[in-house]
C-alpha cells in the first residue's frame, strides 16, 4: 500500500534499489509505503528476497526520450544573441 493523491492504495510503485545482497533486496521509495498490517515502512525503505515475484524489472524504452529544448531569449537584446557566433572574440 502507498499514498497516492492522498488516500491509500494497492498498487505497484516505482522504487530505487539502494542496496542489494544474495539474498535481499532494499528498494526505496519516494511516497509513505504501508505493510500489509498497517505500519509505515521506515525511511521509505523496504526490504524483499532478491527472487520475490513482488519486485518487476523496468521495461526496457525502445527509443530515447526527446530532448529538452531551452527557452529562446526573449528582449532587447534577443538579436544581438542570435547574431553572433558560438565562440565570439569580443566578449572577453
Amino acid at each position: 500500500d502507498h499514498d497516492w493523491n492522498e488516500e491509500r492504495i494497492r498498487d505497484w510503485l516505482e522504487g530505487v534499489v539502494v542496496k542489494k545482497s544474495p539474498k535481499k533486496v532494499a528498494v526505496q521509495f519516494d511516497r509513505n509505503v504501508y505493510l500489509t498490517d498497517g505500519w509505515m515502512v521506515p525511511d521509505r525503505v523496504l526490504w524483499c528476497q532478491t527472487n520475490s515475484a513482488d519486485i518487476r524489472y523496468p521495461r526496457q524504452r525502445s527509443h530515447r526520450r526527446p530532448r529538452q529544448r531551452l527557452p529562446r531569449i526573449q528582449g532587447e537584446h534577443s538579436e544581438e544573441f542570435e547574431n553572433r557566433g558560438p565562440f565570439p572574440e569580443n566578449d572577453l
